[in-house]
C-alpha cells in the first residue's frame, strides 16, 4: 500500500528517483513477507502452550553463508540487468 500512496503524488510519478524509491519499498515488503512466512513456519510446530517455558521452544533462526551469497548473487544480477538496460535500451523520450 505504501508505494501506492506515495506514487499517487504526481511528483514522484515523473521523478526517477521517486520511482526508485517505490520499487525498492516493494522489494523490500516481498522480502519481509516471504521473511515472515519462514520464520512463523518454524516456530509454529515447536509452539507449546505452557507459559513462560514456551519461550524455550522457539528456535532461532539465521541464514547460512552459502544463503546469504545467493541473496547477494540474485541483487547482483537484478543491478547488472538495470545497468545492460540503461546502457543498450534506448531511454530518451521523442519529441513530437
Amino acid at each position: 500500500m505504501l508505494p501506492i500512496i506515495f506514487l499517487l503524488y504526481s511528483a514522484n510519478k515523473k521523478n526517477i528517483s521517486g520511482l526508485l524509491t517505490a520499487s525498492i519499498m516493494v522489494l523490500v515488503g516481498v522480502f519481509v513477507m516471504r521473511f515472515d512466512f519462514l520464520v512463523v513456519g518454524e516456530i509454529y510446530p515447536m509452539f507449546s502452550p505452557m507459559g513462560k517455558d514456551a519461550l524455550v521452544l522457539v528456535p532461532s533462526f539465521f541464514p547460512v553463508l552459502m544463503e546469504i551469497f545467493v541473496i547477494a548473487g540474485i541483487f547482483g544480477l537484478l543491478f547488472f540487468t538495470y545497468t545492460l538496460g540503461v546502457q543498450f535500451l534506448p531511454i530518451e523520450e521523442e519529441l513530437p
